[in-house]
């Protein structure tokens, strides 16, 4: 196996590879690569495996510097600088494998070989596919292992299936509860609706009490994403108002969750619009024929008010509570 590690790819061959394998996703395209290095300002490096011309493995790696960390250097005991001043490798939802006669194999050896390349020049950070995570070559390979969780929906199963896996009173009931209210789901396509979705996204951040985005990361996250078929935005109204929005990556027939947002006049109103938007994408999704609807993460033991209520709310859409890890060296 040999081992190729570029600063740059040819954008079809690397994406198309992906779809070979129900692992391939959008956190590895050179789509998702555009948007980390523009608006994140990080390097990415694109890693191939090869044995005989034939591509065994690919992954998209992110390399960021700490030096504009300077001033935390200020209050660090000496023994930390070095650790600040190195650089960090990271990666989500991958590697992805190819050769599915030889996977583990293959995974284990493309592992430990970029491993021990990455890990004499930085930290890497390593988070791979919710449903192909191999804790046995990442501990194997001396990482430290974190648990952590997300709910997937199935989307092949029959609709009703689907519909009668929801929670009957919190889900499907309010599902119904928002569509005799008036709401309604429409897709985001032009940048002044998407200027709707942001504010409600702002309005909720705040409500929560967690950092606001920079609109520009986020409109040209969804910008780059969609203009490439892998992105789709959902806005909900109400009147013509905007009440609830979300962003889904699309990319190989997995959707993932990006930036939820509920409006404070939806919930004062009962509206309940945030539930229609969880069933109008998995009613969406199903049709389309996607595979699976990640919902981006839960808390696997949620501890205040505020992580339980997510927790339960991502719960009763009838998904399947995914664990998996993160990892660190």
């Amino acid at each position: 196996m040999k081992i190729l590690v570029k600063a740059s790819v040819n954008p079809k061959e690397w994406n198309e590879r992906f779809k070979a394998s129900e692992y391939g996703n959008v956190y590895q395209t050179t789509y998702y690569a555009d948007y980390v290095k523009k608006r994140l300002f990080k390097t990415p490096l694109f890693i191939v495996a090869r044995e005989n011309q034939n591509v065994l493995a690919q992954l998209l790696v992110f390399r960021s510097s700490k030096l504009h960390r300077f001033k935390d250097l200020i209050t660090t005991f000496p023994g930390k600088i070095l650790e600040k001043l190195q650089p960090q490798y990271d990666w989500l939802f991958g590697p992805v494998i190819f050769d599915k006669e030889r996977k583990d194999e293959v995974y284990r050896e493309f592992l430990s070989t970029i491993t021990t390349v990455l890990g004499k020049r930085g930290r890497i950070i390593a988070t791979p596919h919710p449903l192909d995570d191999k804790l046995t070559c990442f501990s194997d390979a001396g990482f430290k292992a974190e648990e952590i969780a997300t709910f997937v929906v199935d989307l092949r199963q029959d609709l009703e299936e689907l519909w009668l896996g929801m929670d009957k009173k919190s889900a499907r009931k309010n599902v119904e509860r928002a569509r005799k209210r008036g709401v309604r789901v429409e897709v985001i396509e032009k940048e002044g609706e998407f200027k709707e979705y942001f504010r409600i996204l702002v309005e909720t951040r705040e409500r929560a009490q967690v950092k606001v985005y920079n609109y520009h990361d986020v409109f040209e996250g969804w910008n780059i994403l969609r203009l490439n078929d892998a992105m789709k935005g959902f806005i909900a109204t109400k009147n013509g108002k905007a009440v609830a929005g979300i962003l889904i990556s699309t990319f190989n027939g997995y959707l993932n969750e990006w930036g939820a947002a509920h409006s404070s006049y939806s919930i004062e109103n009962r509206l309940y619009a945030n539930d229609l938007l969880k069933w109008h994408i998995i009613e969406w999704g199903h049709g389309q024929g996607y595979r699976y609807y990640d919902l981006t993460g839960v808390e696997l033991k949620p501890e205040d008010a505020k992580e339980q209520g997510i927790y339960r709310f991502k719960k009763k859409w009838g998904g399947k509570l995914v664990i998996y890890h993160k990892y660190t060296l």
